[in-house]
Order: C-alpha cells, then structure tokens, then sequence
C-alpha cells in the first residue's frame, strides 16, 4: 500500500465537503483527487482521474447522487463507492446498494467512521489486488 489511496467527494454542502477534504488529507496515505459539489463534475472527475473510492451524497436532490452512482458504476462495474446519507435511512440507501455502492456511512458519523470506512475500502481494494496477482497464470 506504498502508492496514495486516490479519493474522489461529491458533497452539496460546502462546510461537509471541507471537512471530508480536511479529514482526508490529514491522514498519511490518503490523497483527494477531487471535491465537487455537483454530479456532473464527479462522474467527469471520476471518468479522467479513476480514484480508488468515490464518496457520494445520496441526499442530493432528484436523486441526482444516485444518478452519479449509477453512472460511475456504468463506466467501472468494480468502483468503490460509499453513499452517504442523513440520518433517516430511506429508499435511496436500498437503491444505493442495488447500483453497486460498496458501502453507506451515515453523515452523523463522518467524523467518528469515514476514516475507518476509507481504511476498510483500501484494504479490500489491496486484498482484490493480491487476489488478481495470484490467480492470473
């Protein structure tokens, strides 16, 4: 795990898309490819830059986070994406997990969970990785 674990956040609300970026970049071996408020941007970003893991805000409006969703996995059926969502578990984290998202981390809980949940995703990604390496001849 010596190479960056490349992050990508898609956010609405500027002050929780600055404290993913701060909780994100003051932690060794994490780097933000990307912060952006709108899903538009993030499936471009995601399309030129390819992270290791794309943070989604499942509370944007019409859906348009699980638009962004659907559309990366479309682009990379193996994306890892953790939705995030406000506390009131609706439709829209079933729907998440149906498209493909890794993981859902409720909002409350960014500032306890969201460096474990990138920590848990860099290890699967690893673990896949080793996985591949052996079972190719």
């Amino acid at each position: 795990m010596d190479q960056p674990f490349r992050i990508l956040a898609l956010h609405h609300n500027s002050i929780l898309r600055d404290g993913i970026s701060i909780l994100i970049e003051t932690h060794e071996g994490l780097h933000l490819v990307g912060s952006v408020a709108e899903p538009g941007p993030a499936v471009l970003l995601f399309e030129k830059e390819r992270p290791d893991l794309t943070l989604i805000d499942l509370d944007l409006p019409a859906d348009t986070g699980l638009g962004a969703l659907h559309q990366i996995k479309a682009m990379d059926a193996e994306a890892v994406i953790i939705g995030l969502v406000t506390y009131d578990w609706s439709e829209s984290v079933s729907r998440a997990m149906e498209l493909g998202a890794t993981a859902v981390l409720a909002k409350d809980l960014l500032g306890e969970l969201l460096i474990p949940f990138i920590q848990a995703a860099r290890l699967r990604t690893a673990m896949l990785h080793v996985f591949e390496e052996r079972s190719t001849p």
